[in-house]
C-alpha cells in the first residue's frame, strides 16, 4: 500500500517480507528468487540458514530502468520510487553481474553460463 501511494518502503517494513521469503527458499532444494535486495542486509537475511546462496546482480543505469519503467504498468512500483531505490542500492561486492542493456534471452543465457561455472 505504501509503494502504491508513492512512499517508498524503509528496512522495518521490508523485515516480514525478507523472513517469509527465506523460510520460502529454506523449504526448496532448488530455487530462483527475484527481488529488489537492495541492501547488504537484505541478501544476508535472504541467505540466512542457507549453504548454497548465489546473489545475481542485475543492473543498469538510471536512465535505462528508468525508460523501462515508463512502458510497463506496474500495480504497487510506481516510477516516481525509482530514484529512491537507487539511492538505497548497496551494489553487491560478491555477485554475478549482469548488465540488463542486453536483451533478455541474453541476460538469461549469461546467468546459466555463469552459474554453471561456479
Amino acid at each position: 500500500a505504501k509503494m502504491k501511494a508513492g512512499i517508498a518502503l524503509e528496512d522495518a517494513d521490508r523485515r516480514p517480507w525478507l523472513s517469509r521469503l527465506n523460510e520460502e527458499l529454506k523449504s526448496r532444494r532448488d530455487a530462483v528468487l527475484a527481488c529488489s535486495a537492495l541492501k547488504a542486509s537484505y541478501r544476508e537475511r535472504l541467505a540466512q540458514g542457507i549453504d548454497a546462496f548465489t546473489t545475481v546482480y542485475l543492473h543498469g543505469d538510471f536512465a535505462l530502468i528508468q525508460e523501462r519503467m515508463k512502458g510497463r504498468r506496474h500495480r504497487y512500483m510506481p516510477a516516481a520510487l525509482l530514484e529512491s531505490q537507487f539511492a538505497a542500492l548497496e551494489p553487491p561486492a560478491d555477485a554475478i553481474r549482469i548488465d540488463v542493456a542486453a536483451d533478455p534471452s541474453s541476460c538469461v543465457a549469461l546467468i546459466r553460463r555463469r552459474l554453471q561455472e561456479q
